[in-house]
């Protein structure tokens, strides 16, 4: 079978997951790495047994390389743009952490460069390429709850407690953590509510077949502290066919994982949606699982194995369906605008 052949830049801990991730699967290779940090180029050298031609201390190098298919960009929020934009040029089907950047109108520029390309692009939302969100779908695609009406979600995580008096003291020497500083595209809403947004912007498309996107935000609340961005937030979003979403994320507490979507034909209980911990649904009383046992162990696999298949498909001229499409993250990135904005009232 052939393999397609994938690269990293930026190897961080995110890095390792998908490095990981690529381990089992058939028709997927991790050969290149791209970071600036040498120790980082030697642990994931002998770590993955990567030939040392294969490890770059330039990420326009890894570009460069002919070798390579794929690249998944694993590096912070605000370098995003830069290199999507480099793999663009250099004809490298594209797998970049989310959020796939900081603005939509970032997203509107890449577009027009994409638009003339024949790559896959993709936004790392890895819970959508579990089998069980796939089966998820189709179940709704199929009326069994009658017309979507909304859902509700969240999620978080007590990324820090309040520190002692000298830990706040030499804190203050240290450069801010990108996930706190809104120059690095930090925020709770871009780290954890891009999940939250992205299962509404899909599930809204199959409340009817409008073609034309717009909603609105109802009832947004967020909470800064002392820090420059916001740690907790919540909204609704209400989307022009009537389907809305309520979701809250959170740096400051552990939030359940269930999500619950509403039709008017009944209710699914959709549980730990975001790590795919179990492999079925709840609709009204009766549990439906995945009629085969998954492949894999984890969705960051299935994320690696579709993309690979997607791509492959692609490259013999077969027309390939994508979860979430390009203008779908566009979609998104909108909603995540006006969250952002509506947090900062």
């Amino acid at each position: 079978m052939k393999k397609i052949r994938w690269g990293i830049i930026g190897l961080g801990n995110i890095a390792k997951t998908f490095a990981l991730s690529i381990q089992p699967l058939e028709n997927a290779l991790l050969i290149a790495v791209a970071s600036k940090k040498p120790d980082s180029l030697k642990f994931f050298q002998e770590k993955y047994n990567i030939s040392k031609k294969f490890c770059f201390e330039n990420y326009s190098e890894l570009l460069l390389c002919d070798e390579i298919d794929a690249v998944y960009i694993a590096l912070p929020n605000h370098l995003h743009m830069e290199w999507i934009v480099g793999c663009l040029e250099q004809e490298k089907h594209i797998l970049v952490e989310k959020p796939a950047v900081t603005s939509s109108k970032q997203l509107a520029t890449i577009q027009k460069k994409f638009d003339y390309k024949n790559l896959v692009f993709s936004e790392a939302f890895m819970y959508l390429h579990h089998p069980r969100v796939q089966m998820l779908i189709d179940y709704i695609n199929d009326g069994r709850i009658g017309k979507p009406l909304g859902m509700k979600s969240s999620l978080g995580f007590k990324y820090f407690n309040e520190p002692s008096l000298l830990k706040r003291m030499l804190n203050f020497y240290k450069k801010k953590p990108f996930r706190l500083s809104k120059k690095h595209g930090g925020g709770c809403i871009l780290d954890l509510g891009c999940y939250l947004t992205s299962l509404g912007t899909l599930l809204s498309k199959n409340s009817d077949n409008s073609k034309v996107f717009s909603f609105s935000l109802k009832k947004s609340t967020s909470t800064f502290a002392k820090q420059e961005v916001e740690i907790d937030a919540a909204t609704v979003i209400k989307f022009n066919n009537g389907f809305f979403s309520d979701i809250r994320c959170s740096f400051t507490e552990h939030l359940d994982q269930t999500t619950r979507i509403w039709g008017e034909g009944g209710e699914i209980i959709l549980e730990n949606t975001w790590t795919c911990q179990s492999n079925g649904f709840w609709h009204d009383s009766e549990y439906f699982q995945i009629p085969s046992p998954p492949l894999f162990d984890n969705p960051y696999s299935f994320q690696v194995h579709n993309l690979s298949k997607i791509i492959l498909s692609k490259s013999v001229g077969e027309n390939v369906h994508m979860p979430f499409a390009f203008q779908d993250s566009l979609n998104n990135a909108q909603i995540l605008d006006s969250w952002r904005s509506a947090s900062k009232e």
